[in-house]
């Protein structure tokens, strides 16, 4: 599975030298892939922006709208809206509930992205909501991985613009 660690190859995060970027033992319950995925994505990214238009949050940011404890309050009350009602069916049929989602990015075009789960989940399954609420992308896997598979042209998000890909993907927080 690629992760996070790919990410970073081909897009580093400011301040981390890509090539001998490793994770640290200590991230995930009991070694999970997907919690470290998690984890270094906040850590790494969170509070910037892929490609000028994929937003990844981090939680405690400073900026409330970069904040990814705000921002998943927010996809709540997003995903109760009676607009969501597909996308609420769809989580149920997973075994969740709306408690069970947290944002962990959006896009300049007000799109919502989040996991479904809890952080005891050893897989991942993710969701892109489309601004109007009524479509979404599911993806499985890793946020780490969907973003790889984004950046360098092997997945398409129907919901992005068909110009999100570049072969030089850029990342850039705020401030920096």
């Amino acid at each position: 599975m690629t992760s996070i660690l790919d990410l970073a190859c081909i897009c580093p995060p400011p301040g981390i030298d890509a090539p001998s970027v490793t994770p640290d033992a200590s991230h995930g319950p009991n070694g999970s892939e997907i919690q470290t995925d998690r984890t270094l994505l906040h850590e790494w990214y969170g509070g910037g922006c892929f490609n000028d238009f994929l937003w990844v949050y981090s939680p405690g940011h400073a900026n409330r709208h970069l904040d990814a404890n705000e921002r998943t309050a927010n996809l709540h009350r997003v995903l109760e809206r009676r607009a969501a009602m597909r996308i609420r069916s769809r989580i149920a049929e997973l075994g969740y509930t709306i408690s069970d989602t947290v944002s962990w990015g959006g896009t300049d075009n007000g799109d919502l992205c989040c996991w479904v789960g809890t952080v005891s989940d050893t897989s991942a399954i993710g969701l892109i909501i489309d601004c109007r609420e009524d479509v979404y992308f599911e993806y499985a896997g890793s946020t780490g991985s969907l973003i790889y598979r984004l950046l360098n042209g092997d997945e398409s998000c129907p919901i992005f613009p068909e110009d999100f890909w570049d072969e030089e993907p850029t990342f850039w927080r705020p401030g920096i």
